[in-house]
């Protein structure tokens, strides 16, 4: 038994030996899609010497080459080693489509001796923190770190490998973030040495940078040794307009660099002030940039832009995440719940985060509470720090033509590389002179590969680029014009893209009047459909300015009705007892709360005039995968609660007494439907009496959503821009698809995919939904379910259910058919069934709620398939997705021009065809200089190959 447990111990001090054993190599981010594989490297003298002797005797060539390839210069010094002795590291990036990107980065220690010059820090007191997870930070005298994408890795000794590091952000429970202390200054200092200061970094390269990188690019360098030869045979003219176009191409690409980079810092420089609470409870006003994870600000009454991503401890926030989301409707984040055992979820716990980029519109708080955030993270690791590290390094885009033209080139370039070293043999034996032999033989290869292919394809694409500004769509990228002429499918954001802003009354109809809609809303009698319409909502004041969802706001307007603060004082705010209070606007009386405020409900409706004002006293605000929303009302008159709902006409039909329901309820459900309307349902439901005001806080949902009774529809439209139906028809007839993407609801989104021809009116929409994980299609306007995978003999595992999914649907609803799909279920098909991805993406056409990651892997996913994408959006949102497309087109000038080829000045789809059309054209005249300036160098080979085939036969004849 004792030998037993004595090999159990010598066998796990064997494996922790194994697990400790020095690595050369190491996996970041395993099993994402921003999979690294990292390599350590030390320089070796003797390589380093042989590789310079290699440089000197191929006169400086070998050393262009290694910089073209500087991963091979990294071999070509340095030795492999483990990685915590390595001095640089080689990381390797796989993409999909066969794409390898190779970083080289060089290992950096911080110690005492970077930050010795800062007067702050005493030697004896300095440390380092560093943390991985937990919200444990280890302090140290020094550490290993590299930084690739904008990222920090360093070095953990527990583990012995890279690790990135970590805000308060990931495995950190609940309670660790409600610690109210705040930071001593050393705790400070000691984070902001590891995680440096709070700012998006832009790599910044001077003119002189961009110039030597450009000059030294492989298609000029070979053109100055071209330029060269042709002086030398006394080409000046063709050699100097060569010259002149290489010239004139090289300053117009740094300009446009730099002006790229201008604007790309612009938009993320910030130079704002926070109050940071420290440990002592003492305030200070700093500048953001120096804030750390952990440190607790105090969010203004009057509202700021996050510069970081923060989490709330108290108080509540009204916020804007239109530079996330693309829709400027107002958020209410709350304070994060202090419940023992529960991790902090970035994505379950994001209604109470304040992300950075965001704007606080408003704060709410409690008596004299501050309202009061912690950070958890900063700078480039933050909501908004994302969104620009996905323009600076979006996934590499193939592009076949220019592919095939560098393996033509190359095989040219072979071609040429024969008859180079046959013909400088044969001058040598004949001992030609040694400047004529070099001379001759190198105009070689200036004949079989044409020096001015680079210049000559850019003439296309220069007159596209005038004419697409002469129509006011501007090009930062003259590259993507050719890649435009192959777009065969446009993913189109919807908001201000293929709508105008918002959506417009329509009408109503009242379930008394079941048949006839009614225009005139403001002639409704003072009953329960109007109350529903004046109250469900959550509609907020903010500087006496309406804010809210556009459909909130746009069925409150048509009322005329008023919302109204009672003017409590702020210290009283946050008293649970006060009711936000909506009255008519032909009300004279003003809603005025008693000298003091109230301590119930009743005295304080009762303070209010005679009038039909009523009081919203609970809010159950609208979740997608409810699809519905309800208050709790009290008016003066009534004696008891009442509670207005409104949703899908789905779900209220099933929450409605069946008696109180029309008989041809979904008839004329699908007549508004099919004429592309929303459509929203409102009921009504009057409470217990004797449900007081304490006990109805802590009534749970369901029990208050259920038993309505149907009041009737509300009918709005979403309008189209007056030429969106049209381009999408253009576009169809020239075999371009056209696809949805949006954060908007999804309901919203196929109805406007319907109006404005993206869905077809023959073609049956399945909405994509997932419940507990599990997959469920539901047919729209009906809503007859298909059921989940099971229902139709299928599993989700096999390659065999795909099919038989496929015609399990093809015999329900026959072939003619498109998917609608939200964000929250392509997040879990991509996760847990990845096998039924790709079907998902050829038949989907509306994608809704969609995160600006998600529409990034929307278009990855397209390109996969074949696709040539392009993506045309006006928001930040759209950012990544713009840069990842093969042409990304904006109809802003704000965040989205920074990451689009394609700006347009007009803000309307029109500019999408004019791409295509003026990308075709680019693309037809590259083609036609292509096959010219091939078949030149062809010809001059064919000469060239019957003269060496003549040559070798004349004298094979004279040795007979």
């Amino acid at each position: 038994m004792v030998n037993a447990n004595g090999d159990l111990k010598k066998q796990n001090y064997d494996d922790q030996l194994l697990l400790r054993a020095p690595k050369t190599t190491s996996i970041l981010h395993q099993g994402s899609p921003e999979e690294l594989e990292i390599k350590g490297y030390s320089r070796s003298k003797w390589k380093t010497f042989f590789t310079w002797v290699g440089i000197v005797l191929t006169l400086g060539i070998l050393r262009l080459v290694l910089h073209w390839w500087r991963h091979w210069l990294l071999v070509a010094t340095h030795s492999a080693v483990a990685l915590e002795n390595a001095q640089k590291l080689l990381i390797r990036q796989n993409f999909q489509g066969n794409h390898t990107i190779f970083y080289v980065k060089t290992v950096v220690t911080l110690d005492w001796m970077h930050f010795k010059n800062d007067p702050t820090v005493n030697e004896q007191d300095f440390h380092i923190s560093t943390h991985f997870s937990g919200g444990v930070f280890r302090k140290t005298k020094s550490i290993r770190m590299f930084k690739c994408k904008q990222l920090r890795y360093v070095w953990n000794d527990e583990t012995g490998e890279f690790q990135p590091l970590k805000g308060l952000d990931n495995s950190v429970s609940n309670v660790y973030l409600h610690k109210t202390n705040g930071l001593t200054r050393s705790e400070e200092f000691a984070r902001r040495a590891t995680y440096g200061l709070n700012e998006i970094t832009i790599p910044y390269k001077s003119a002189f940078v961009l110039l030597a990188t450009e000059a030294l690019n492989p298609f000029y360098v070979f053109q100055i040794f071209s330029v060269v030869l042709w002086f030398l045979y006394d080409y000046y003219y063709y050699a100097s307009v060569i010259i002149g176009m290489s010239i004139f191409g090289i300053f117009m690409s740094i300009r446009q660099t730099k002006k790229n980079q201008d604007a790309l810092m612009k938009t993320v420089y910030s130079n704002d002030h926070a109050i940071v609470l420290h440990e002592n409870g003492e305030t200070e006003l700093t500048e953001t940039r120096y804030l750390v994870p952990g440190d607790i600000i105090e969010i203004p009454v009057h509202g700021c832009t996050m510069q970081c991503d923060a989490v709330l401890l108290s108080g509540n926030c009204i916020v804007d995440e239109a530079l996330l989301t693309g829709e400027s409707v107002p958020v209410t984040k709350t304070l994060l719940p202090l419940k023992r055992g529960v991790q902090f979820d970035m994505k379950e716990h994001g209604r109470h985060v304040l992300f950075s980029g965001t704007k606080v519109l408003q704060t709410r708080y409690i008596g004299s509470e501050k309202v009061l955030a912690r950070v958890i993270s900063i700078g480039d690791t933050t909501a908004k720090g994302s969104l620009i590290r996905s323009i600076l390094y979006p996934p590499p885009v193939d592009y076949k033509f220019e592919q095939d033209s560098y393996k033509f080139i190359a095989l040219l370039a072979a071609i040429a590389g024969i008859g180079f070293t046959y013909s400088l043999t044969q001058k040598i034996l004949n001992k030609i002179d040694p400047i004529k032999l070099a001379v001759e033989s190198l105009d070689l290869i200036t004949i079989v590969v044409p020096p001015a292919l680079p210049a000559a394809m850019t003439v296309g694409r220069f007159y596209a680029q005038k004419r697409l500004e002469k129509g006011n769509i501007f090009c930062v990228s003259p590259r993507s014009i050719n890649v435009a002429g192959s777009i065969d499918l446009v993913c189109f954001d919807k908001t201000g893209t293929l709508t105008e802003e918002g959506l417009d009354m329509w009408g109503i109809v009242i379930r008394e009047c079941f048949e006839h809609p009614i225009k005139e809303i403001s002639k409704l009698p003072r009953d329960h459909f109007l109350y529903a319409m004046a109250c469900c909502h959550s509609i907020t004041v903010i500087n006496g300015e309406r804010k809210g969802d556009p459909l909130d706001l746009k069925m409150f307007e048509a009322t005329e009705w008023e919302l109204e603060d009672v003017g409590v004082p702020d210290e009283k705010m946050f008293d649970v007892l006060y009711p936000v209070i909506v009255k008519p606007k032909d009300s004279t009386e003003k809603a005025t709360p008693s000298t003091t405020l109230s301590s119930s409900l009743d005295d304080l409706l009762s303070s209010l005039p005679d009038n039909p004002s009523i009081g919203i006293v609970r809010e159950f605000p609208f979740e997608s995968s409810l699809q519905r929303m309800s208050v709790i009302t009290r008016s003066l008159s009534a004696s008891h609660f009442t509670v207005y709902s409104k949703g899908s006409p789905e779900i209220i039909h099933a929450l409605s007494h069946p008696e109180s329901l029309p008989r041809d309820y979904y008839e004329k459900l699908d007549i508004y439907a099919r004429k592309g309307l929303r459509v929203i349902a409102l009921a009504y439901k009057p409470l217990d009496k004797k449900l007081t005001y304490a006990k109805l806080q802590k009534v749970p949902r369901d029990q208050i959503e259920c038993d309505l009774t149907f009041l009737g529809f509300v009918i709005l439209e979403n309008r189209l821009k007056p030429e969106t139906s049209e381009i999408i028809r253009e576009l169809t007839a020239a075999n371009i698809r056209s696809v949805m993407v949006t954060g908007d609801n999804i309901l919203t989104a196929v109805s406007v995919a319907r109006d404005c021809g993206i869905l077809c009116r023959s073609e049956n929409v399945i909405t994509v939904t997932t419940r507990q994980k599990e997959i469920f299609y539901t047919t729209t306007p009906s809503t007859d379910q298909l059921g989940s995978f099971s229902s139709l003999d299928t599993c989700l595992t096999t390659t065999e259910s795909y099919k038989g999914l496929e015609s399990g649907l093809d015999g329900a609803i026959g072939p003619k058919y498109k998917f609608a799909v939200e964000g929250k279920t392509w997040q879990v098909i991509r996760d847990i069934y990845p096998d039924i991805l790709p079907k998902i993406v050829a038949r989907g056409a509306v994608f809704a709620r969609m995160s600006p990651d998600q529409k990034q892997e929307l278009i990855v996913e397209l390109q996969a398939l074949g696709h040539y994408v392009a993506m045309c959006g006006d928001g930040a949102n759209d950012c990544g997705a713009l840069k990842a497309a093969h042409a990304g087109i904006s109809l802003s000038q704000a965040e989205s021009s920074v990451a689009s080829p394609f700006t347009s000045h007009e803000p309307t789809i029109g500019c999408v065809p004019k791409v295509v059309k003026e990308g075709r054209c680019a693309l037809v005249t590259s083609f036609g200089i292509f096959k010219f300036m091939a078949a030149y160098s062809l010809v001059c080979k064919y000469i060239f190959t019957t003269q060496i085939i003549l040559i070798l036969v004349f004298r094979f004849n004279l040795y007979l």
